[in-house]
């Protein structure tokens, strides 16, 4: 009986996933449906790279949200060894689709952040990204 309870409680805990991370596992399922979540504003934006990401030459990406946004769009984007910020331009294509432009990016990792400002209420966002040479 307890051979049989031992095997139940390891079988229990293997497929639970015990010892993995959860949070990082949320982090990926959120990316994988909605790479840029705005929870507060009740938004979602998915990211379409038209060119690129990369460090040899210039990169672009449009943002469709799942419904018109209530709220000011902006775009920054940093690279976290050093902090350096790069503000892309950024043009309204539809309601609910922007184009991103404007974007060199040099090898390290970078936050590509999407920023919602409605009144008082600023929401952002953001995917990393790891670039090579």
């Amino acid at each position: 009986m307890k051979r049989f309870l031992f095997l139940m409680v390891s079988t229990a805990v293997l497929l639970s996933g015990c010892g993995q991370n959860p949070q990082s596992e949320t982090k990926s399922f959120i990316q994988t449906t909605c790479p840029f979540e705005f929870p507060q504003l009740k938004e979602c934006a998915q990211i379409f790279w038209t060119q690129g990401p990369t460090a040899d030459g210039e990169s672009s990406f449009e943002l469709e949200f799942s419904a018109e946004p209530v709220a000011q769009v902006g775009v920054f984007l940093r690279m976290t060894c050093c902090g350096t910020i790069k503000v892309p331009s950024i043009q309204k294509l539809n309601s609910t689709r922007y184009r991103v432009t404007g974007i060199q990016f040099v090898p390290g990792t970078w936050e590509v952040y999407v920023q919602l400002q409605a009144g008082s209420l600023t929401e952002k966002s953001k995917i990393t990204l790891s670039l090579n040479d």
